[in-house]
């Protein structure tokens, strides 16, 4: 390293880097479609609470808020990166759902600046565009920006330690602190989810066999890493607690972690994944399902005109791009196989991809860039373009299914009863949240069979077999009785949105058992009155 700061080996070429370019980038017209595509996105595809992980994260910023030190008791509590902005988030708009939703959003849309700038300094602001209208319209990807979740946490912070390292890799005056801002960005990723490993791996194998920059350097990546996970281990000793109190919580979590149940070759898991062998079904589940739309299917095209181009196309006025195209080609492997190979045991979910699929769209769009394919093919070009955004947003429409529609509709049955509402333990522990947020006095309503004239919020599929919150034992006492009295129905969403049933319902050739499956509701929920038909006991909510 020399006095300036500048890593040896600085190649020719390197992208420039300065505020007054960057805020140029973020006034143009390019990035304001991309917001606005971004907006709409969020917009169709909003989730909110899921009472699933964020649980933990939501509990977690709760006890950061209090008075006093807080020692994480789950690997599910200690993921900082989360439930810190929650925390801040509660503190400055209030403990409420939308509170716990903002981080998320937050991190998908820097991520989004982030994507642009790179991408439109190192190509140009039109493949910078589609790129980030191609990844942010991605259905798990609004899906994780919609809800509070660790997979966007980690994303952002691993998007800016990538380009951190593409900085230094290219030679710039200040690689030295952009290594240093690498490791502390992958250690801030570290602490949302464990697989930004995947990430360090590349990382230290571009330096070590890269032959750009010198291996000593590497040492600076580690310092930046271990400043921020040994000022958190600081924190955990002093708080008197375990300073490694984060990796025996992760290990203990790791080692519990076993829910892939074994499945049939060509058969659908319990998480809707098409499951044929476990070497291929991450590639199934990144091809076949909605929850990447075309993407996938959009990168193995570009991968073959790439190939396929004329060697004078493939001529690269901007080196950087090329460099671009090999790092984030690699990365996206790496991060790809090591997820696959590491979460083996683990629900095959969409969502651990989506560090991987960001990759792949830079390493793409860096790739258009480089061999002239948007130039020399543009009307098609941005026809497929368009196609492919239009089908994300299909796929938006379909992933979005309210998750959590039982326990909303139960809090607002609740907020206008003035009576106790009895459920079944499940749907009582999941609405926890939902019945604080709406203000609910505690008591109002209960997770039990329901008493003599009771009012009883039915939630049929989840009384006709035990889970692992009603027992076997309590089924019989929570089955509707003929005689009691239907206070409401409330019908559940179909598996179409509403403005595509009319269309299918009309639609020809499609047989009348999957048109029904596609546009009945799936179920209902009922509101009764456990008293017989005449009681005296009947009250009206």
């Amino acid at each position: 390293m020399n006095h300036s700061g500048t890593l040896p080996g600085r190649a020719h070429g390197t992208p420039s880097v300065s505020l007054r370019g960057c805020f140029g980038e973020l006034l143009s017209g390019e990035f304001a479609a991309a917001m606005l595509l971004a907006a709409m996105a969020l917009a169709v595809g909003w989730v909110g609470f899921i009472a699933s992980d964020d649980q933990y994260y939501y509990s977690a910023a709760l006890k950061w808020l209090e008075q006093g030190w807080y020692l994480p008791d789950h690997f599910g509590r200690v993921r900082n990166s989360v439930s810190l902005p929650i925390a801040g988030s509660i503190r400055l708009f209030g403990d409420h759902e939308l509170a716990i939703i903002i981080p998320s959003v937050v991190y998908y849309l820097a991520t989004l600046v982030l994507t642009f700038l790179g991408l439109s300094r190192v190509t140009d602001r039109k493949i910078a565009f589609l790129a980030c209208a191609l990844f942010a319209t991605f259905p798990v990807v609004v899906t994780a920006a919609t809800t509070a979740s660790a997979d966007i946490a980690e994303l952002f912070w691993a998007a800016l330690a990538f380009w951190l390292f593409f900085y230094a890799w290219r030679g710039g005056k200040l690689g030295v602190w952009a290594l240093l801002g690498c490791g502390a960005a992958m250690a801030m990723a570290f602490s949302g989810r464990e697989t930004v490993i995947a990430l360090g791996i590349l990382v230290a194998g571009a330096i070590l066999v890269g032959h750009r920059i010198e291996r000593r350097q590497l040492v600076w990546v580690v310092l930046g890493g271990l400043a921020v996970l040994g000022f958190e281990a600081l924190y955990y000793a002093l708080a008197g607690g375990d300073p490694m109190l984060r990796f025996s919580l992760v290990l203990h979590g790791a080692s519990a972690s076993n829910d892939r149940a074994a499945a049939a070759a060509f058969s659908i898991d319990d998480s809707g994944a098409l499951r044929i062998h476990p070497l291929l079904d991450p590639l199934l589940l990144v091809f076949a399902r909605h929850l990447f739309g075309a993407g996938y299917w959009v990168f193995v095209v570009v991968a073959l005109l790439a190939i396929n181009s004329p060697a004078s196309a493939a001529t690269d006025p901007r080196p950087a791009a090329g460099d671009l195209q090999r790092l984030a080609l690699w990365g996206g492997v790496v991060w790809f196989l090591f997820v696959a190979v590491v979460l083996y045991r683990i629900k095959l979910l969409g969502r651990y991809y989506i560090a991987p699929t960001w990759l792949f769209t830079v390493a793409a769009a860096a790739s258009l860039f480089t061999h002239r394919i948007a130039t020399r093919h543009a009307r098609r070009f941005w026809l497929a373009a368009t196609c492919a955004v239009a089908a994300n947003f299909i796929g938006i429409v379909l992933q979005n299914n309210n998750p959590r529609l039982v326990e909303r509709e139960l809090a607002a049955f609740a907020a206008t009863s003035s009576e106790p509402v009895f459920t079944d333990p499940y749907t009582a522990s999941y609405a926890a949240e939902f019945l604080h947020w709406a203000k609910i006095p505690p008591g109002r309503v209960v997770g039990s069979p329901p008493a003599e004239g009771a009012l009883y919020f039915v939630v049929p599929t989840r009384i006709d077999a035990p889970n692992r919150l009603t027992p076997a034992s309590m089924l019989p006492a929570l089955q509707v009785k003929p005689e009691w009295v239907v206070v409401r129905r409330i019908d559940g969403p179909a598996a179409l949105p509403s403005f595509l049933v009319p269309i299918l319902r009309s639609a020809p050739l499609i047989p009348a058992w999957i048109k029904a499956k596609l546009t009945e509701p799936r179920g209902n929920l009922l509101v009764v009155r456990a008293a017989r038909l005449g009681s005296t006991t009947e009250k009206s909510p």
